[in-house]
């Protein structure tokens, strides 16, 4: 909850598309490799269908779509579970894309807002708050789904061929994890098309530190020249220094010795956010350009 590197905006909203590309492939996989008949009979013998069990079972699960399974899986729950641990996963993935969007909300960031919506958001009692509920609700959905997820892991331990309790649990949990996650890329969807963005404010709070966001890449620059132990104990005394003399960084940086050999022009582009964002451009791209993919083949389809 500090102040600790700049990052653009845009590197956090692709850290957020980034996964759900993945739950997409996921998902595609599931599709094609993850479904299976569930045909057993009793115990899963099929004895009474005598020798055209198999046949049965066969021309069975080509007429649903569905894998043919090479014994019965009835008790043995980890095709279930594998296929709801996908859709948890999602579902976390919206709620950290939630509670993002809670943080940067706080009236003391401003950062982001939900689209305005008469009635929506506001306190019975103080009419000026406008509070993030969808965010919340991702926040609530992936804490709901997770705990459904929770039963479902324990009800991998079925007891011999046709367990008692286990997958009756079922019945509760998987349809009701369905629809918590399903609820949370409906709500998702809604507040990302419509997320207002205030770069201002970022601007603004990127500042707030007086330059002091800037630390370590000063100290990469001091590094080269006395090493990064050395750079390290002597930039954080120059940041000591200045809180106590309520100076900005820089002001302090033009004023010490191991920087006086160094131009204002030279300490001004270390102290520069945009000259210190690292790889964010090519990894940007990375996931941008795998989106274009996917949606170009409507692979969420």
């Amino acid at each position: 909850m500090q102040h600790a590197l700049p990052i653009t905006f845009g590197f956090k909203a692709t850290l957020w598309l980034s996964p759900i590309l993945n739950h997409l492939e996921n998902l595609k996989s599931i599709q094609k490799n993850g479904l299976y008949l569930q045909f057993g009979g009793a115990v899963g013998t099929l004895a009474s269908l005598d020798a055209n069990a198999i046949k049965t079972k066969e021309a069975l699960g080509k007429e649903l779509g569905l894998n043919d399974p090479d014994i019965s899986w009835h008790s043995s729950r980890e095709k279930l579970v594998d296929i709801m641990h996908r859709l948890t996963a999602i579902a976390g993935t919206l709620g950290k894309i939630g509670k993002d969007i809670n943080l940067m909300s706080q009236t003391e960031i401003g950062e982001v807002f939900e689209q305005k919506i008469k009635g929506r958001g506001i306190s019975s009692t103080m009419p000026q708050k406008r509070n993030p509920i969808a965010a919340q609700g991702l926040m609530v959905s992936a804490k709901t789904v997770a705990n459904y997820m929770n039963l479902l892991y324990q009800e991998l331990s079925h007891d011999h061929e046709r367990s008692s309790g286990n997958w009756q649990t079922e019945w509760m949990t998987v349809p009701n994890l369905i629809i918590h996650a399903a609820g949370g890329i409906g709500v998702a969807q809604e507040l990302l098309t419509h997320l207002e963005v205030n770069s201002e404010k970022m601007h603004e709070n990127l500042m707030k530190t007086n330059g002091f966001v800037m630390a370590e890449a000063v100290m990469m620059q001091l590094a080269k020249k006395i090493g990064k132990q050395q750079a390290h104990a002597a930039v954080h005394k120059v940041i000591e220094q200045a809180q106590i003399e309520h100076k900005t960084f820089q002001e302090a940086l033009e004023q010490h010795e191991l920087l006086k050999e160094y131009l204002k022009e030279t300490i001004s582009e270390w102290l520069n956010p945009k000259n210190y964002l690292g790889s964010i451009e090519p990894m940007i791209g990375a996931v941008l350009k795998k989106a274009n993919v996917v949606i170009k083949n409507k692979k969420f389809n």
